[in-house]
C-alpha cells in the first residue's frame, strides 16, 4: 500500500481537469478562479512533480506561412525521424507530453542549472500511470517505464483516522457549515469509493452537479436581482440574462455580491495537510 500525498492528490485533480500545477499563490488563485462545469475527463497519470505544459502531440504540419506564401516544405520531424511518430513511439500523435520539474533520477548534464524533464504519456489503457521517482536513474537521455500502469486502489487512500477526520470536519475544516453527514453526505461512501470519493471531496464535479455560482445585484432602489454567474475577475462580472445571453458589468458600476458554493473547496485546497486530507477521506468513507 502507498500513501497518496496532498500534492499528489492535487496533481490528480489537476490532470483530470486539464489544469497545469505550477508553484506560486498567483497561479493557484488563477486556477481557482476558473469554473469548470460538465467536464468529461479521466486521470491518466500521477506522481509528476511540477506537472505543466500538458498537450497532445498531434499532427506535424508543413512549414509556416512566409511573406512569399505558405511554406510547403515537409516538417523535419516526420521527414528526418519517422520512427519517432510511429504508434507507441515518443512522438506518437496520440500521446500526451507533460513537463516536469524532476529529472526522475537522471544526473544533470554539464552546465545545466535546474532539473526538468518532458514525459511522453500513452493514453491507452484504463489504469492510472504511477511514475516512479527514479525510473530514469540509469542516465539515459530517454528512458521508458515499460508499461507500468497501476490503478490507485482504495487502500492507497485509507491511511487516515476517521475520528480525527470527524473532528476536522466539525471544527477547523469548517465543512459542517455547508454539509451534513445525515443529509447531503448521507451514504456518500456507497455512491463513491476510492479515488472517485477523493476527487469528489477535493473538487466536487460530476453528478449530481454542485450548485452553480450566482451574482446578487443590489439596485439603487434597494431591490436585489439574482443571476447565474458565468465569469468574474477583479474588474468585471459576467452573468447570464433570462434569454440566455451573457451580460458583462464593470464592478465599479454595480453593487454585486458573489455566492459560489465552490469557494470553500478552493480555499480548503491550500489548507489541507497530508494528514487532514486523509483523515477527512477516512471519515467520509464511514458514511455508508
Amino acid at each position: 500500500m502507498r500513501q497518496i500525498s496532498k500534492h499528489t492528490a492535487l496533481g490528480i485533480m489537476a490532470l483530470a481537469a486539464g489544469i497545469a500545477i505550477v508553484d506560486g499563490d498567483a497561479a493557484w488563485q488563477a486556477a481557482r478562479a476558473q469554473t469548470i462545469a460538465n467536464i468529461n475527463a479521466r486521470v491518466i497519470a500521477i506522481n509528476i512533480p511540477g506537472a505543466s505544459a500538458i498537450s497532445q502531440v498531434g499532427t506535424f504540419l508543413p512549414g509556416p506561412p512566409t511573406p512569399f506564401g505558405q511554406c510547403t516544405l515537409p516538417h523535419p520531424i516526420p521527414t528526418l525521424f519517422p520512427s519517432y511518430i510511429q504508434p507507441g513511439a515518443v512522438l506518437d500523435p496520440n500521446r500526451i507530453p507533460v513537463g516536469s520539474s524532476s529529472n526522475f533520477g537522471t544526473p544533470l548534464a554539464t552546465g545545466v542549472g535546474q532539473e526538468g524533464a518532458l514525459l511522453s504519456i500513452d493514453l491507452i489503457g484504463p489504469g492510472v500511470l504511477s511514475v516512479p521517482p527514479n525510473f530514469a536513474q540509469s542516465g539515459d537521455q530517454a528512458s521508458t517505464l515499460g508499461g507500468g500502469r497501476r490503478s490507485v486502489e482504495p487502500e492507497d487512500l485509507a491511511t487516515g483516522n476517521a475520528a480525527d477526520g470527524r473532528a476536522y470536519f466539525n471544527g477547523a475544516g469548517g465543512c459542517s457549515g455547508c454539509h451534513s453527514p445525515t443529509e447531503d453526505l448521507a451514504g456518500i461512501a456507497k455512491r463513491y469509493q476510492g479515488l472517485t470519493l477523493l476527487q469528489r471531496m477535493l473538487y466536487p464535479s460530476g453528478r449530481p452537479a454542485p450548485a452553480l455560482p450566482k451574482a446578487i445585484f443590489t439596485l439603487a432602489s434597494g431591490q436585489s436581482v439574482v443571476a447565474p454567474l458565468t465569469a468574474e475577475d477583479e474588474f468585471t462580472v459576467t452573468v447570464m440574462d433570462p434569454l440566455g445571453a451573457p451580460q458583462t458589468y464593470k464592478r465599479t458600476a454595480v453593487k454585486v455580491k458573489i455566492e459560489n458554493p465552490m469557494t470553500a473547496h478552493f480555499e480548503q485546497l491550500g489548507k489541507y495537510t497530508d494528514a487532514s486530507m486523509h483523515n477527512i477521506y477516512a471519515y467520509l468513507d464511514t458514511l455508508k
